[in-house]
């Protein structure tokens, strides 16, 4: 458990896309041995029966466009900063101004 919480201290959600009910959450992550790098999630959001934002991780296939969009938005989003940053620390250092 103790390393789960070293691992999710090392990630920071420094962009998200939404495309319809599907969300992409970009992160910026450090490896245990000080590699930088860039990567995302996709979860599912919807609203609950007491009317409350939710998120969950399983889809249908309904999702399917939204989740090729969301994939293809994601991925270029990360190919821009990778290519006009440097490094991932200067990238670190850039995400870090816009919060």
């Amino acid at each position: 458990m103790n390393n789960k919480k070293q691992a999710s201290a090392k990630q920071t959600v420094i962009h998200t896309i939404q495309v319809g009910d599907v969300v992409a959450e970009i992160r910026l992550k450090k490896s245990n041995s000080g590699f930088s790098y860039l990567d995302y999630t996709l979860e599912r959001s919807f609203t609950t029966s007491t009317n409350k934002q939710s998120r969950g991780s399983t889809f249908f296939a309904v999702n399917q466009e939204d989740l090729i969009q969301a994939v293809e938005d994601a991925s270029a989003w990360i190919r821009s900063k990778a290519n006009a940053a440097p490094t991932m620390d200067a990238l670190a250092e850039q995400t870090a101004d816009t919060q």
